[in-house]
């Protein structure tokens, strides 16, 4: 192995400690079942890993034509080690800048919200019971006791029963959810206006939030 080699082998290792400290964690990770935590945390934390192949990728065709009387081969495996170390390079940098704002500044970039801390609306929500909903990703149809929320390419459709803990609380419950421990998702409303409301999923602890536009 020869020395840029093991440069770029020790960058990698560097920046996946890098990734450990960071906890580029999602809030919906505290949910997922053993197997999506485990696909979840291969992909976090084999990020610099996996940039290697679209890398070689990219430089395939600029080898090719800078090959001259090297075969492609050991061309573009010079191309790859010479521009994967660069990749590396910048990886471990901006990865330094956020260690540097969690341990240095006190400002953690991946802060997680707490579900307990979140204020809930006061106002009136007797609208969210039932209409048409929508997000960036899905359309919501809700009736007093039914959810059903259909993909926007309507390749996937998932029937909750909903259930109003309070007039700013209700829960969702579905046999279909795919990837996660738990049956039952909760949600907190903290703002709802005349086109659309906005909302805190709880997973464990923590909390992810959705702006959910209405459909008149």
């Amino acid at each position: 192995m020869n020395k840029k080699a093991v440069l770029i082998l020790s960058l990698l290792l560097l920046s996946i400690l890098q990734l450990i400290l960071i906890k580029p964690i999602l809030a919906a990770f505290y949910e997922f079942d053993f197997i999506w935590k485990l696909t979840y945390i291969g992909i976090m934390y084999g990020f610099p890993v996996l940039l290697l192949l679209p890398t070689a990728l990219i430089v395939l065709p600029f080898a090719y034509i800078s090959k001259g009387s090297e075969t492609l081969k050991k061309t573009w495996a010079l191309f790859t080690q010479n521009t994967f170390l660069v990749v590396i390079i910048i990886v471990v940098f901006f990865n330094s800048l956020i260690l540097f704002m969690k341990f240095v500044a006190k400002e953690e970039v991946f802060e997680h919200t707490k579900y307990a801390d979140l204020p809930a609306y006061n106002g009136n929500t007797d609208d969210l019971r039932t209409g048409n909903f929508e997000t960036s990703i899905s359309k919501i149809s809700r009736t007093k006791d039914i959810q059903i929320e259909t993909s926007k390419n309507e390749t996937d459709k998932t029937v909750f029963a909903i259930s109003w803990l309070s007039d700013q609380e209700y829960i969702l419950v579905s046999k279909d959810l795919k990837g996660y421990r738990s049956d039952t998702i909760t949600v907190k409303v903290t703002n709802n206006t005349e086109d659309f409301y906005e909302c805190y999923v709880k997973y464990g602890e923590y909390a992810s939030y959705y702006k959910i536009d209405k459909i008149k």
